[in-house]
């Protein structure tokens, strides 16, 4: 599988040549990298045979899942917090809104989504693995679907962070992967791999969130919360001019070779609302 992949970052601008600088540093590095760069040279990788979720893990499943163990996480700061009220600590004290159920679960950690899939035998999938899922073995296909920008395949987009709304899983079937994978981009980022370096620990976010903020032309939101941004900011700081305020084109962040890098802080600050996560496993281990 030729693994090909870059990052949203805003860093990166035109040099004098008219060549989109790397900016050498600023993502991640990949094992076989010798530096982290946002724009990373295409991989040959050898991917096993996977067995996946369908679906992100829904809060039900999840419920099931505190209900069968003693999980409680060490720093449970926002753990759950859609459930209601700041948050819980174990199951116990965490209540489900029944509501919720069939909606993806959110607000869990990087440790959390890895102790729910190892209690059922699995793992949470590596970038490429990821990817290589999404893209049903073609490293050209832009989206799960095919390559042509079909918005109407994916969850109604939320402009609020405040009346944001999630949608029940499995509710866009004609947007799944080759393989019958659905939810894969538009509904939440998906927790992947995890680096570090000796100064910083980072995520690698996969697929995108509905979430999508506005006010794009605005200076004052130029270009820190609009990834895929159109102009640089080679002669002046982001904000001002030269800086352009046009479009966002959103289809980039959906774009299947596109990352984020999510910065580590702690569980408590880590947990977000428009994070989830599924399980795969190696078909050989089953």
């Amino acid at each position: 599988f030729e693994f090909r992949s870059n990052g949203v970052e805003i860093e990166g601008f035109l040099t004098s040549d008219g060549v989109m600088d790397n900016w050498v540093g600023t993502d991640v590095q990949y094992p076989w990298e010798a530096a982290p760069t946002k724009f990373h040279d295409p991989h040959a990788l050898e991917i096993p045979d996977l067995w996946v979720d369908k679906h992100p893990v829904t809060n039900a499943e999840f419920l099931r899942f505190l209900q069968g163990t003693d999980y409680s996480p060490k720093d449970a700061g926002s753990f759950l917090r859609h459930w209601g009220g700041k948050g819980c600590s174990k199951s116990s004290d965490c209540h489900m809104p029944e509501a919720v159920g069939q909606q993806p679960v959110v607000f869990v950690s990087l440790e959390d989504a890895r102790s729910y899939c190892s209690h059922a035998g699995k793992r949470l999938p590596h970038e490429w693995e990821w990817q290589f899922i999404a893209q049903g073995g073609d490293p050209g296909r832009r989206f799960p679907w095919g390559s042509a920008w079909q918005p109407e395949l994916m969850p109604k987009t939320q402009p609020d962070a405040k009346s944001a709304k999630m949608t029940d899983v499995g509710q866009f079937p004609a947007g799944a992967s080759r393989d019958g994978v659905e939810d894969l981009v538009g509904l939440v980022w998906h927790w992947t791999d995890e680096y570090e370096d000796p100064h910083t620990r980072a995520a690698v976010l996969k697929g995108g969130s509905a979430f999508q903020p506005q006010r794009w032309d605005d200076p004052r939101y130029q270009p820190w919360y609009f990834p895929g941004l159109a102009g640089n900011w080679r002669d002046g700081a982001p904000y001002l001019p030269p800086y352009s305020t046009s479009a966002k084109d959103y289809s980039l962040l959906y774009n299947l070779t596109a990352h984020g890098k999510y910065l580590l802080m702690a569980p408590s600050l880590d947990r977000a609302g428009t994070i989830g996560f599924r399980c795969v496993a190696e078909a050989a281990d089953q």
